[in-house]
């Protein structure tokens, strides 16, 4: 499927190439505009599928935006006209395949009459600012202008466009203002509006365009395509252009050196390792307008990831220790590294394998656990948690209490243990024998006559070398 959509991908830019293309359209939204003698703002809808431009218009008519791409609502500004003799323009509009016109009328101004509709008997006539022309086209290679301003009071010039420059940005009442145009190094036509403003906050705006360099416009990318080997590594792609180029595509696992430059360069893309098991792609376009070139980038498919499994995933062994096995699946090769009271006869191989080991004796009280590590190279494929128990700590006496009588005598504590042990006894009236010793043991307790009406009492205690301990408690009663 992937495959195929990229087929379908390279079609689609083929067609676009060999210029399988829908007609630019342009056409406005109503076919003629009647404006006041008195002037006024008005709009009028444009439609258009692709870049437009409007050509002059006349000098008492200000049309804005002049140029664009797609459907756009032209605002357009009429001057009051003083004549009695009305007055016509048609402004057409131009597509790179179509054009469409609109013709804007103005009714004139009755002889006696203010085509402001101001009251001749007003104190305060309104401001006025008009530039003429209302709009300046430039040849390619640059040349000053000169627009003459009529105001009744300050004015200034606002634009931020770089190539276009003013002998003065500001002035008061009727002005001449010089425009200048440098060489246009780009092959393809551009325009501005600049705006300007009186005190009073009246707008007269102009438009500027300059013809494009007639310089044959040129892209070449080399090469067309891009073939990375699963491992990733970077490639050069030589790029001969006299303008201004940028790169663009989409794609996480791919990178360029630079976005974007001018004239002939060189980009170098680098692909990252393939760690999917499936060709990757992605067209890269190289785009200076108007001219667009495209390279195919593919990816190798990586390898199958490395893996192992084991069984059992846990091993769990007596003190005593002994032989256990484990089995292991994988599709690459391995080692296993072991706790060192284990022992593995065989600790490297390829695939599968059932492994042998033996677990030492635990000398120790404490249970253990180690694991066993199954790892290819650094990256570790499975593991095996062994737990061994410890020795139990055994140490018990068949009573817990003894009761001699008053003239004194002898009892008997019957111990039974697995390890070392010693008795503490702070009673001095009594006798333990033996005091110390290992494993099971009869410990002989004596006392002598009670010579007092109380009775007395203490206890033993037996403390064995693996920390357990035993009490047994001795009376004497009268």
């Amino acid at each position: 499927m992937k495959r195929l959509h990229f087929f379908l991908f390279v079609a689609a830019t083929a067609c676009l190439l060999v210029g399988c293309r829908k007609p630019a359209e342009v056409s406005f939204g109503v076919q003629s505009l009647s404006v006041a003698a008195e002037g006024g703002n008005y709009t009028v809808e444009l439609k258009s599928n692709g870049d437009w431009n409007i050509g002059s218009t006349a000098d008492w008519l200000t049309v804005s935006p002049t140029s664009g791409n797609g459907s756009a609502t032209l605002s357009i500004v009429a001057q009051p006209n003083t004549a009695e003799q009305g007055r016509s323009v048609e402004i057409r509009a131009t597509t790179k395949d179509n054009s469409a016109s609109l013709t804007i009328s103005q009714e004139g101004t009755p002889s006696g009459e203010d085509p402001g509709g101001e009251d001749p008997g007003g104190e305060d006539p309104e401001h006025f600012l008009t530039v003429t022309p209302n709009e300046l086209q430039f040849v390619c290679t640059g040349e000053d202008k000169v627009v003459t301003i009529e105001c009744d009071e300050a004015w200034s010039i606002a634009g931020d466009t770089d190539w276009i420059a003013f002998d003065k940005t500001e002035g008061e009442g009727n002005d001449e203002v010089v425009v200048t145009v440098g060489e246009n190094p780009l092959h393809e036509m551009r325009s501005a509006e600049v705006e300007f403003r009186s005190a009073s906050g009246i707008l007269a705006v102009i438009n500027v365009s300059q013809e494009a360099s007639p310089i044959q416009h040129f892209l070449n990318v080399t090469p067309n395509g891009l073939s990375f080997g699963k491992e990733g590594e970077s490639m050069d792609v030589t790029i001969e252009c006299d303008a201004d180029w940028q790169v663009v595509f989409d794609a996480d696992w791919l990178t360029a050196s630079v976005n974007e430059g001018t004239g002939n360069g060189t980009v170098t893309f680098t692909a990252l390792p393939n760690v999917f098991m499936e060709m990757r792609a992605v067209m890269v376009t190289i785009n200076s307008r108007p001219l667009s070139r495209t390279i195919s980038v593919r990816q190798s498919p990586g390898d199958e990831p490395i893996w192992a499994n084991v069984t059992p995933d846990s091993l769990f062994v007596p003190r005593a220790g002994g032989s256990r096995s484990i089995s292991v699946t994988s599709n690459h090769t391995w080692t296993v590294t072991v706790p060192s009271w284990i022992t593995m006869p065989v600790v490297s191989g390829e695939g599968d394998a059932t492994l042998e080991l033996m677990v030492d004796y635990n000398s120790s009280t404490s249970s253990r656990m180690g694991e066993i590590i199954v790892q290819h190279g650094a990256e570790v494929l499975a593991t095996v948690v062994v737990i061994q128990e410890g020795i139990p700590s055994i140490l018990t006496t068949d009573v817990t209490e003894i009761n001699l009588p008053a003239e004194g005598g002898v009892g008997i504590i019957r111990l039974t243990a697995n390890q070392g042990w010693w008795i503490r006894n702070s009673a001095s009236w009594i006798e333990c024998t033996p005091m110390d010793g290992t494993g099971d043991m009869e410990i002989s307790v004596k006392a002598g006559p009670l010579e007092t009406a109380e009775p007395r009492e203490s206890v033993i205690t037996i403390r064995g070398d693996l920390g357990a301990v035993a009490t047994v408690t001795v009376r004497q009663i009268p």
